[in-house]
């Protein structure tokens, strides 16, 4: 059991690393992030959240906003 548990916990850590380069939206009360520029604007476009929000990349504004990447 005990070995299990240390498994699980490397398991987690290693994806928490794997996925340190997330996109998000320069927004206060959008908190979500995402590995890649198409799943954040897929996300935006299904939960009808306000593209005109600059894209961040770690945190850092990109100079982009999500508006200007989806296709009408």
């Amino acid at each position: 059991m005990v070995k299990y548990f240390f498994l699980s916990v490397e398991i987690s850590t290693f994806a928490s690393i794997k996925h340190t380069n997330m996109y998000g939206l320069n927004c206060s009360y959008y908190t979500k992030t995402f590995p890649t520029i198409d799943a954040l604007l897929e996300d935006i476009i299904s939960s009808g959240m306000d593209p005109n929000y600059e894209i961040t990349f770690n945190g850092k504004g990109t100079g982009e906003e999500a508006i200007e990447l989806i296709q009408f």
